[in-house]
């Protein structure tokens, strides 16, 4: 049991400036910038970045080709909160969604603390359990659960959210959902993935959603592999928003666009467009709809990441031209704060029927099947498999 745990932070958040994404815009840019000089034609400064960018996009979601790297996409996008959000990683902040079970009139730490026991309660979780949490973020559910004796920690792909976690005391590495260390199978009694599935597509896997589907599937297996094999528990939660089937229009295309750009991912298509993905593996045993409480945690908490208020400051001022110099999404970032695409997908403030919503965030609680039963299954699918070869062939 580790009732240590240190819940403030010593020192900020340390972004990482360069990398593969802004090397790439960096010399786009010093070679526009030596263009215009050579040629005497300022504009094209602005006009190659601007051509060479639309380029990218024509690549990206045209033919299915990315100029720009993704895992670096999706870190840049939490830097930008880290240096614009007040307060957002010292003071058990989270990264997600609260807990308001309808009452909107509940602060915002209870509805927080209150999620993380729910989630606790639905794992079936007691003292010297253990519990691995995949894209951890800075922590604050693994600080938690470690309050209440279990045994958690978590992996991240961000090197400074890494650091800042086991600044905290927290035991947090570094790695791919889909690369985990071997070390780390059959360790655990259960597994989550709280906001982290949406970041494991990109619009490459949604132009052909089979690959987004077995990518989903691969990601059920290494759960499932994390498990221990004579853990009473067994149980993975995952909170993930699911685009609905609502057809786009209008102004939709634009969020969508915005929200894409600035944080790189895929929605799982459907309401059961994750859980299908267990199929075999796993039993669907707990749903909810937590999109409401989503959108009331960026209503009532003003430093909430989803509908916050900048309070500029000399640095944050200076941040500005720096993030445009080394982030080709600068701009997208700032155009989806001021337009609130986050709160859009929600219904916006005050919020939207459900049927009329673009998103859905689900909670799946999932047991997992004994070892041999899916053993037997995974068997019979292989031979089916192979059934279906020799008849094409």
């Amino acid at each position: 049991m580790d009732r240590a745990v240190s819940t403030t932070m010593t020192s900020a958040p340390r972004p990482i400036w360069l990398d593969r994404n802004a090397v790439i815009h960096l010399t786009v840019l010093s070679l526009s910038v030596c263009a215009a000089v050579a040629m005497g034609v300022w504009y094209l400064a602005l006009l190659l970045p601007l051509i060479f960018f639309l380029t990218t996009e024509v690549l990206y979601f045209g033919f299915a080709i990315p100029i720009y790297t993704h895992s670096n996409r999706v870190r840049r996008a939490y830097e930008w909160f880290d240096l614009y959000l007040d307060e957002a990683y010292g003071k058990g902040r989270d990264l997600t969604e609260a807990y308001f079970d309808g009452d909107r009139n509940k602060p915002y730490a209870q509805a927080l603390t209150d999620k993380f026991d729910r989630f606790i309660e639905l794992l079936k979780l007691q003292p010297g359990d253990r519990l691995l949490d995949i894209g951890c973020g800075y922590g604050d559910f693994i600080a938690h659960a470690r309050m209440r004796g279990i045994l958690a920690e978590g992996i991240t792909l961000s090197e400074h959210q890494a650091a800042l976690c086991r600044e905290r005391g927290l035991p947090v590495r570094i790695a791919n959902v889909l690369q985990i260390p071997e070390d780390l199978y059959g360790r655990f009694d259960a597994v989550t993935f709280l906001g982290c599935i949406e970041h494991f597509g990109t619009y490459v896997t949604a132009r052909d959603r089979s690959i987004h589907k077995r990518l989903l599937q691969d990601v059920f297996e290494t759960a499932y592999r994390m498990l221990r094999p004579d853990s009473r528990v067994r149980r993975v939660l995952t909170s993930t928003i699911h685009q609905t089937k609502l057809k786009p229009k209008g102004v939709d295309w634009i969020h969508g666009y915005l929200i894409e750009r600035h944080y790189s991912g895929l929605y799982p298509m459907g309401d059961d467009g994750l859980c299908a993905n267990a199929e075999g593996r796993f039993d669907i045993d707990f749903r909810y709809d937590a999109s409401d409480d989503y959108r009331l945690a960026s209503e009532v908490d003003p430093l909430h990441f989803g509908n916050f208020r900048i309070r500029w400051t000399l640095k944050r001022i200076l941040y500005v031209p720096l993030l445009f110099l080394l982030d080709p999404f600068a701009t997208h970032k700032w155009l989806y704060h001021v337009l609130r695409s986050w709160m859009w997908q929600f219904g916006g403030v005050g919020g939207l029927p459900r049927e009329k919503r673009p998103v859905t965030l689900w909670w799946f609680v999932y047991q997992a099947r004994p070892a041999e039963q899916h053993k037997v299954e995974h068997a019979s699918e292989q031979v089916e498999v192979d059934l279906e070869l020799a008849g094409a062939n």
